[in-house]
């Protein structure tokens, strides 16, 4: 079992190339990762470091989170002025947004939106 926080940010960025191989569910990878075995989760700071590690990591969550095909959850987008926006949607409305100027933090933001629902799904 691993419980190396920087290890587990690591396995957790790489997990939209891995689903696009098309051999594991989100949920199957995102239990590979070995998160719930983490007493206290991850922060900002982790999952920035491992995005920094891996330059295109980043756009490979933009990737992840356009093709997803639901009218609820969370969502990472560019948008106008080189921005990038964090948001949930619910029902197809949007009732969350989040705005940040640097791509690492705002796609930071979003990686631990969606491990928090994750994990909430895994655990039960």
């Amino acid at each position: 079992m691993i419980t190396d926080k920087q290890e587990i940010a690591k396995r957790i960025v790489l997990m939209p190339r891995r689903f696009a191989e098309g051999t594991c569910s989100v949920l199957g990878l995102f239990s590979e990762t070995e998160y719930l075995a983490l007493s206290e989760g991850l922060g900002p700071d982790e999952i920035e470091s491992a995005l920094l590690s891996c330059p295109d990591c980043a756009r490979d969550w933009e990737g992840f989170s356009a093709n997803k095909r639901t009218d609820t959850g969370w969502y990472f987008q560019r948008i106008e002025n080189g921005k990038y926006q964090v948001g949930f949607l619910d029902d197809g409305k949007i009732t969350s947004t989040e705005v940040y100027d640097e791509e690492v933090k705002g796609c930071s933001s979003y990686i631990l939106h969606e491990v928090s629902t994750w994990a909430t799904s895994v655990r039960g």
